[in-house]
């Protein structure tokens, strides 16, 4: 049996075995020397093994229990039938067979984000999705579940819009850095102020995206898209004729509010024009606060940019079938994982 199916199988302490690779490679030894000095570790473990069956065995039992501890609470906060809960079973040990998730896991993630009246599709498709920008992103599947089930839950959008959503994070994190919670953070801060101006799920994405990278993060994100765009929703009779005086209009030609990113833009363009004194005191009335002005000084920034990532990112949530940016990040992660994976095992067992 290979070295790493037997730490697999008797639960040898990973950080016990990592630490002594680490301290070897700090001396500059060879990777088969690295092993050589954790062999105390793996011989205590070799002489535990056959006390070890016994534990695996009431391990799986233990862990099966979770797992069905977990459906029983699905069950209860989703209101399936027993038919339902028993498809939702089968698929969650299928995903495992398939993925790098246990079943256990998958189950328990789930659970934390089941909701009243979802049926075996959503469950199903929420966590084969989930599992994908877990992978893609490097978080864990209980923070890819929470951040994807409650996302669709706040935009109205049933299991059948995941994939595009994954796709949509993934992009946004691949081009801009953000993280997946950082990025959550904003979108669920911010969600009443980004659906009452019809600012979309992958316009969002991209702003907060190219914000973040242009140093405006954190309450200037999300408080700042907020008070920024009060000036459209709400203005006071001062940001009405602030905006005439910049030619910034709050109304299409239709005389139809604004969409808040064409407004946003139009703003940042007519404050890029501005200077010094005159600059400040516009960014500070239209901004409403300091995070509002501080927004917008961002939009400023990004005025030029901020387009062409809203339709690359547009353009990511269109792909489909598994051939999205979430799907291709998530595969490049687990052949570098398993190809780092061969080499130790290769010089393992050297």
């Amino acid at each position: 049996m290979e070295i790493f199916s037997v730490f697999a199988n008797i639960g040898i302490n990973a950080k016990d075995f990592n630490r002594g690779i680490e301290e070897a490679e700090g001396r500059g030894q060879s990777l088969g020397s690295a092993f050589l000095g954790v062999s105390k570790t793996i011989a205590r473990a070799g002489l535990a093994i056959g006390a070890s069956v016994k534990g695996i065995g009431i391990a799986a039992l233990q862990v099966g229990g979770q797992f069905d501890s977990s459906l029983r609470t699905i069950e209860a906060r989703t209101g399936m039938t027993a038919e339902s809960m028993g498809k939702v079973g089968l698929a969650f040990r299928d995903l495992a067979l398939d993925g790098n998730f246990s079943a256990n896991e998958i189950a328990r993630s789930f659970a934390y984000v089941a909701v009243a009246g979802q049926d075996s599709t959503e469950a199903i498709g929420i966590m084969e999705n989930a599992m994908v920008l877990a992978g893609a992103t490097g978080v864990n599947l209980g923070t890819a579940a929470y951040f994807l089930g409650n996302y669709l839950l706040k935009v109205g959008k049933d299991a059948s819009y995941a994939e595009r959503y994954i796709n949509i994070f993934a992009e946004t994190n691949r081009q801009t850095g953000i993280g997946l919670l950082t990025l959550q953070d904003y979108l669920f801060r911010a969600n009443v102020t980004l659906q009452s101006t019809n600012i979309t799920g992958y316009e969002a994405s991209a702003m907060f995206g190219a914000l973040y990278q242009a140093g405006i993060r954190g309450a200037n994100a999300y408080s700042g898209v907020e008070n920024a765009l009060r000036s459209l929703l709400v203005p006071t009779e001062d940001q009405i004729a602030a905006l005439d005086r910049l030619y910034v209009a709050r109304h299409d030609e239709n005389g139809q509010l604004k969409d808040g990113i064409d407004f946003l833009l139009a703003l940042g363009h007519a404050l890029g024009d501005l200077e010094g004194d005159t600059l400040s005191y516009y960014n500070a009335l239209l901004g409403s606060t300091v995070a509002g002005s501080a927004f917008l000084g961002g939009i400023v920034d990004i005025k030029y940019t901020l387009p062409y990532m809203i339709d690359d990112i547009r353009e990511a949530g269109d792909a489909l079938n598994g051939t999205g940016t979430a799907f291709e990040m998530a595969a490049l992660k687990q052949d570098t994982f398993a190809g780092g994976l061969g080499m130790m095992r290769a010089a393992g067992k050297d």
